[in-house]
């Protein structure tokens, strides 16, 4: 992804304006940032934050889930009868 980022840099800095790319550490995405060759001020940023953000708050859903299915798969009542799988026939 790092090789990706700046093969993406070296082709970008052919065009006018400024661009920077850089590869996010939580989510691994590459993002590009357009800035205002005068004010610095950032233009555009691809994927947007906005994007970047729910991202990362599904990996957080995600992770919950998964440790809620771990947890309820090893939290058995043993002595109940409906738990027990009846062998097969």
């Amino acid at each position: 992804m790092q090789q990706l980022a700046a093969e993406l840099g070296t082709a970008l800095n052919k065009l006018e304006g400024d661009f920077s790319v850089s590869v996010d550490k939580d989510s691994g995405m590459v993002v590009i940032l357009i800035t205002d060759a005068v004010t610095g001020e950032v233009v555009r940023q691809v994927p947007s934050k906005e994007l970047l953000e729910a991202d990362r708050n599904m990996e957080r859903i995600v992770g919950s889930c998964t440790r809620l299915a771990r947890v309820g798969e090893h939290h058995v009542d043993t002595d109940d009868e409906h738990s027990r799988r009846k062998p097969a026939s």
